[in-house]
């Protein structure tokens, strides 16, 4: 699974080119949603269906429909954080993402590499895979809240999310005052 740093950071920078940073803060962390089912000692369990977000989500943007188009957009985004969540997951580890319409969990793969020997060849590995799957109880969990990759990665897509979206005359201003 990716990181929980590095959701927050994709669903952060994305927020962040529509919503000022406190609502870009609020989805980033509504993208962490479905990493809740670790409470209950599941990981990827029904939280991580695509089916059962939609389902969930759907009485509320009905009840949203009647409020600002504000109120509409920020149920629309917490469903693509939630979302964007299970499609980072499905490309990373096995997801249950059309439970209960199945019980079988999917795993996306999809890499390019080349070889270079007397040439250049490209090895092209990509494929979708699928294993039953029983939610079971884990007796622990081993995962990191971020790895060095997810750490830089994270970092630079929150830095220049914040800096492409600032207004660069109060950004300026801001440098002028502390002196740098």
């Amino acid at each position: 699974m990716p990181e929980p740093l590095l959701h927050f950071a994709v669903t952060f920078t994305l927020a962040k080119t529509r919503y000022d940073l406190k609502w870009s803060i609020i989805l980033g962390i509504i993208g962490l949603i479905p990493d809740l089912d670790v409470i209950i000692r599941i990981h990827r369990w029904a939280t991580h269906s695509i089916i059962l977000v939609t389902l969930a989500i759907t009485p509320i943007y009905l009840l949203a429909r009647r409020k600002s188009d504000w109120v509409r957009w920020i149920v629309v985004a917490s469903y693509l954080a939630v979302t964007g969540h299970i499609l980072l997951d499905l490309f990373q580890a096995y997801t249950p993402i059309l439970y209960p319409l199945t019980t079988y969990i999917y795993q996306i793969k999809l890499e390019l590499g080349v070889i270079i020997q007397g040439g250049i060849s490209p090895q092209i590995n990509m494929g979708i895979s699928a294993i039953p799957n029983q939610f079971t109880q884990f007796q622990s969990l081993d995962a990191p809240i971020f790895t060095s990759q997810g750490f830089i990665i994270s970092t630079i897509l929150i830095v220049m999310s914040i800096l492409l979206t600032t207004d660069k005359e109060k950004f300026r201003e801001r440098v002028a005052r502390i002196g740098i």
